[in-house]
């Protein structure tokens, strides 16, 4: 596993067998201001899954022992893994069959390689913003919702010291 963090809390996942295909994808990527977590096999993909929240994921097709479909199959039967985008990286030839067993297991979309870093680049930086967006959405959402307690707990604080010169009030008049 490597782990490039440290930049701003965004991170992507890559799962490849092939050393060189992580090599590859992680140089393209590097200009992105994203974290890029690299691993070798699906299950480690899941392990780092379960660890933190992913923007994007980038997963091989063809892997031993569990490939893409079966890891992206996986991660979408978990509730806390399960909105994270799926982009294949498959050097498998395309077809209607493979695309909808991709789209099928729960990917968004497909990259053939020899992939083009343009396109790559283009691919995982929407996914990035829209990952951003939607935290900053939550974010304001979160605040917004502490402001609504506060002043909820002002409003009956306020309620509550205006009653008080009133109870006496209230009783000489009872009597």
């Amino acid at each position: 596993v490597v782990d490039l963090r440290g930049r701003n809390g965004l991170d992507s996942l890559i799962v490849d067998d092939v050393e060189a295909n992580l090599i590859a994808l992680e140089a393209q990527l590097s200009q992105l201001d994203c974290d890029l977590v690299l691993v070798n096999s699906g299950n480690d993909g899941l392990r780092e899954l379960l660890k933190r929240e992913f923007s994007v994921m980038l997963l091989d097709v063809q892997m031993p022992e569990m490939d893409g479909y079966e890891m992206a199959a996986y991660a979408r039967e978990n509730p806390a893994t399960r909105d994270v985008p799926i982009i294949f990286v498959t050097a498998m030839l395309e077809t209607e069959e493979t695309a909808l067993r991709g789209y099928g297991s729960g990917a968004v979309d497909f990259l053939f390689k020899p992939v083009n870093p343009y396109i790559l680049l283009s691919k995982v930086k929407v996914f990035l913003d829209l990952y951003t967006g939607r935290r900053k959405v939550a974010d304001t959402l979160a605040a917004h919702e502490r402001t609504l307690k506060d002043l909820e707990a002002f409003n009956y604080s306020v309620s509550h010291d205006l009653r008080a010169p009133l109870r006496p009030l209230d009783g000489f008049s009872q009597t």
